[in-house]
């Protein structure tokens, strides 16, 4: 699992595939209204403050993308203005998904 605050104040998360498993989840079961998902989410959250400081108040928008291994979630507060564009990059049969600052 690897955590990252970006400059925009949107957490990025990128899970392995043994990470979502840990979570009981795989990228397909992935939604908020499984009790799995929110359990998981609330887990990661509490993570992220302690390692990163990322802290929300009110509405968060969640967006996962899958990775050949994995997936990326890109977490995004009601105040923070998503200037983050997700970049698509084909490499060694795999895709790759990188963040961009706008």
């Amino acid at each position: 699992m690897k955590m990252e605050l970006l400059e925009s104040g949107c957490l990025k998360i990128v899970l392995s595939n043994e990470d979502l498993e840990e979570m009981g989840l795989t990228f397909d079961r992935l939604d908020y209204r499984n009790a799995e998902t929110q359990r998981a989410i609330q887990r990661l959250l509490l993570l992220a403050r302690q390692e990163t400081g990322f802290h929300h108040n009110g509405d968060l928008t969640v967006e996962a993308i899958p990775l050949e291994d994995g997936c990326l979630l890109l977490l995004t507060p009601a105040y923070a203005r998503r200037r983050v564009r997700m970049k698509k990059a084909v490499g060694k049969g795999r895709d790759i998904w990188t963040t961009q600052s706008l």
